[in-house]
């Protein structure tokens, strides 16, 4: 009776070690749900494509600075078989909002909402703008900043188009982690139990 309740409590243990660590690199996720800006519920996939899932925002100064670097990653790297995402998770930040910033910074890709923000939660994000990079198998294989500075200018290190060139080039990621900066995801507010 005791090694079966140890054993039970290792398994469990171990799970929730598991649960905990989604969205560091080496976790795996083959699909999301997600809403487009109209409401209705989207299922995306990672297994079998590169997938970059990107936590933005309307008004957060810092994701906004990346509007064109996040634009131009879309127009070089979508045509290389990179398939991208882009996540609001801000309760603040209402789908007419997200609409309309989409519009004023002529975004060529959709931008989907993550209701009461559970899939920011799934992967444990924190900032906007922060990025996730699934592999060809579901894996993240790189987290965290796009490049290592809010002014263009002052760019030395750019993981996230190293992870890029890496997996279309069928290599290994050599930074799979990056510290991701900008401003935290504003979350609904949960009831207090």
């Amino acid at each position: 009776m005791t090694l079966t309740r140890l054993g039970a409590t290792l398994a469990l243990a171990t799970s929730l070690v598991f649960a905990q660590q989604m969205g560091k690199p080496g976790s795996k996720l083959s699909q999301f749900a997600l809403t487009d800006l109209d409401g209705a519920p989207v299922t995306m996939q990672t297994a079998g494509k590169t997938t970059a899932v990107f936590f933005i925002a309307t008004q957060c100064p810092i994701s906004n600075d990346y509007n064109e670097r996040m634009q131009a990653l879309v127009n070089e790297y979508q045509s290389k078989g990179v398939t991208f995402v882009f996540v609001n998770s801000n309760d603040t930040e209402p789908p007419a909002e997200v609409k309309k910033h989409r519009v004023d910074n002529k975004f060529t890709f959709p931008v989907y909402k993550d209701p009461d923000n559970k899939f920011a939660d799934l992967l444990h994000a924190e900032f906007t703008p922060e990025v996730f990079v699934f592999d060809k198998t579901g894996t993240v294989a790189y987290h965290g900043a796009i490049d290592d500075s809010r002014n263009a200018a002052n760019i030395t290190k750019r993981p996230l188009k190293d992870s890029f060139d890496a997996l279309i080039a069928g290599n290994a990621v050599a930074v799979k982690e990056h510290k991701a900066f900008g401003c935290t995801i504003k979350r609904v507010k949960k009831a207090t139990e």
